[in-house]
């Protein structure tokens, strides 16, 4: 019986995650084997061990997500060179998938409040109920190479984009959020607040009509 070298295929359960180690399987068919194992995503490339036995871990960085910045996850390659001394037995590549965690949203620090009515904002220099026209501007940034695609506030169930004047009806502290979508479909938001000033129209209650 005649043995024929052969390169080791690897294999792993699951996707990977940056930041989260995973194990890598080297089935080799000599125990005499080593492997250089690699891996390729988009154009970033790296070494994942060198001289490795039957099984090597991975923790993917951080870094490989500007590589996706329109997605939550991508495809990839790990590449393992089989060795037996100094020879090379032969490589397999295999197609690894990355996903994005999901605590990798769009970063957003700070809502500004402004008044559209200027009328109200010059007299009283406060929000006042049913004739303030209240907008806000939100400040965020998007993370690892992806873009901001959407800003905007949510009061409620209200959602306007921000810099829209909404009214409001209701007086006393207003919970809101400033909200930013980004380019992988991700949603950061902010939780603030802005107080509201009561006001109700005068109201007449009776009238009379007399004859002079």
């Amino acid at each position: 019986v005649v043995c024929i070298p052969r390169a080791s295929t690897p294999n792993w359960s699951g996707d990977f995650e940056p930041l989260v180690a995973k194990t890598i399987n080297l089935p080799r068919a000599s125990a005499g084997f080593t492997h250089d194992v690699t891996y390729a995503f988009g154009t970033l490339t790296g070494t994942i061990a060198t001289g490795a036995g039957v099984t090597t871990s991975w923790t993917p960085d951080m870094n490989l997500l500007t590589q996706i910045p329109n997605t939550a996850s991508g495809t990839g390659t790990i590449t393992v060179v089989t060795k037996s001394g100094g020879t090379v037995i032969g490589s397999k590549a295999v197609n690894f998938r990355l996903n994005a965690p999901a605590s990798v949203v769009p970063n957003v620090t700070q809502v500004l409040w402004d008044d559209a009515n200027t009328t109200v904002k010059a007299n009283i220099g406060a929000f006042v109920q049913g004739l303030s026209l209240i907008s806000g501007a939100v400040t965020s940034e998007a993370l690892y190479g992806a873009s901001i695609t959407e800003e905007r506030i949510r009061i409620g169930t209200t959602i306007v984009p921000e810099s829209n004047p909404i009214q409001i009806t209701e007086s006393g502290t207003v919970s809101a959020f400033g909200e930013a979508v980004d380019t992988r479909g991700r949603l950061g938001s902010l939780a603030t607040s802005f107080p509201v000033l009561p006001y109700s129209p005068p109201l007449v209650n009776s009238w009379q009509v007399r004859r002079a």
